[in-house]
């Protein structure tokens, strides 16, 4: 009789045990439905928002080639003023003369 009783408190003690390892892993399943809920809502979400076409898409892959960013230091032009006060038709006359030699 008292292996019997021995037989059947391993049994208990085993079925407690895999109770356990089953309630663990019932508490790893709902995290887990909780997240793909979230994750499904903020698909939905994305989902909502509008996508530009492909022909916008390229309009502004056009649109940034052809945006240039300037550095000043390289692209000014240096301005030399005549050092005596002359008018605008005076210094044309010089610089003519200096582009005809």
């Amino acid at each position: 009789m008292n292996s019997k009783v021995k037989d059947l408190e391993k049994q208990v003690a085993f079925t407690e045990g895999k109770l356990a390892e089953a309630n663990k892993v019932n508490a790893i399943i709902s995290e887990i439905c909780k997240e793909n809920v979230k994750l499904f809502n903020k698909i939905e979400e994305i989902s909502k928002v509008s996508v530009p076409s492909f022909a916008d898409i390229v309009q502004r892959e056009r649109g940034a080639s052809r945006a240039r960013i300037i550095d000043p230091q390289k692209t000014c032009a240096l301005v030399i003023r005549p050092k005596s006060k002359s008018t605008h038709d005076e210094t044309r006359k010089k610089l003519e003369n200096v582009v005809t030699l």
